[in-house]
């Protein structure tokens, strides 16, 4: 994950990132595989968004190579949204790193 910030105006920073990770508002949906190993995961928190619409926002999906192109990421994204309905979220908000192209792939043409 470090590699794609590195390719974008946002730089990587450790430290920033575990705050990020750990916050209290943080949230995490981890999926494993049948030895319990995780294969991926979506990290979220609930917020206002710039427009002053609560939202469900996807700060970072993950998944290990082995999983993708399956249906996971999809999936996860879907439990988001479920969750998001669940608590009265008006959307879901995601960031996508602009030099990730396969990512910026996903969110247009699996989540429309």
């Amino acid at each position: 994950m470090k590699d794609m910030y590195e390719l974008n105006e946002w730089r990587w920073n450790d430290k920033e990132k575990q705050e990020e990770m750990h916050a209290d508002n943080a949230w995490m949906i981890i999926a494993r595989n049948e030895e319990t190993k995780p294969v991926a995961f979506l990290h979220f928190r609930f917020e206002i968004g710039d427009d002053d619409v609560e939202v469900g926002y996807c700060y970072e999906i993950q998944t290990e190579v082995i999983v993708r192109r399956k249906g996971l990421g999809k999936f996860l994204v879907q439990i988001l949204e479920l969750i998001g309905h669940k608590w009265k979220m008006k959307k879901i908000v995601c960031t996508v790193l602009k030099g990730n192209r396969p990512s910026v792939e996903f969110f247009i043409r699996k989540l429309r």
